[in-house]
């Protein structure tokens, strides 16, 4: 499980780019995609304001509690991200 928290060369230039900037990011199942995402959430966590939040969307549960998870082992304050 730990592998998620280090990024392919392709995944950190996705995670990297402007935050300002829209992505849409494709692939197929187990390439990456959530982890990207994960990261991406967790890098704004950390420059957006005391009041300020990140808002992490998806249709299931056990999505949802794994990105939790992984926010956890990113080291991003759980209130900053719901």
């Amino acid at each position: 499980d730990l592998w998620r928290v280090f990024l392919h060369e392709k995944q950190r230039d996705v995670v990297e780019r402007g935050l300002d900037e829209s992505l849409v990011i494709t692939g197929g199942p187990g390439t990456g995609k959530t982890v990207c995402l994960v990261h991406r959430a967790a890098r704004w966590a950390k420059t957006i304001a005391d009041d300020e939040v990140v808002l992490f969307t998806t249709f299931k549960e056990s999505l949802s509690q794994y990105v939790l998870s992984m926010l956890h082992k990113l080291d991003v304050q759980a209130d900053k991200v719901v």
